[in-house]
């Protein structure tokens, strides 16, 4: 979930970290339904780079739901209404969202790291 040049830099100056850093990135990966949240990761890429997203494939109601609620996330988590978690909830048992939540936060902050980083050290 790092680009390759952003991992060297930060194995480099910090190996011990950005070994914590791949860490969490896979435990994110076991946490949740891969291919939803590299699709979600994908989305959020793309609000990242101020691009439009366009889904590789048409979306079922489920994955939908899961965007929405990423776009969200990525744009402004303190604003989630209940109603996007509801709708989440339709298609996940409480303890898959928890951990779908968990690891879209383990994406986003390793998307924005990624864009800074850089930016700025490479």
């Amino acid at each position: 979930m790092i680009s390759e040049p952003v991992r060297k830099r930060l194995a480099l100056l910090h190996p011990e970290g950005s070994e914590q850093l791949a860490r969490i990135n896979q435990l994110a990966l076991e946490a949740t339904e891969p291919e939803l949240l590299e699709l979600c990761a994908g989305c959020i890429d793309s609000l990242l780079q101020d691009k439009s997203w366009v889904p590789p494939h048409p979306l079922t109601p489920r994955q939908q739901a899961f965007i929405a609620f990423s776009e969200q996330f990525a744009t402004s988590v303190s604003t989630l209404p209940d109603a996007q978690v509801a709708r989440l909830l339709e298609f996940a048992s409480e303890d898959e969202v928890y951990g779908f939540v968990n690891a879209l936060y383990v994406v986003d902050m390793s998307r924005r790291l990624d864009v800074v980083v850089g930016r700025i050290l490479v």
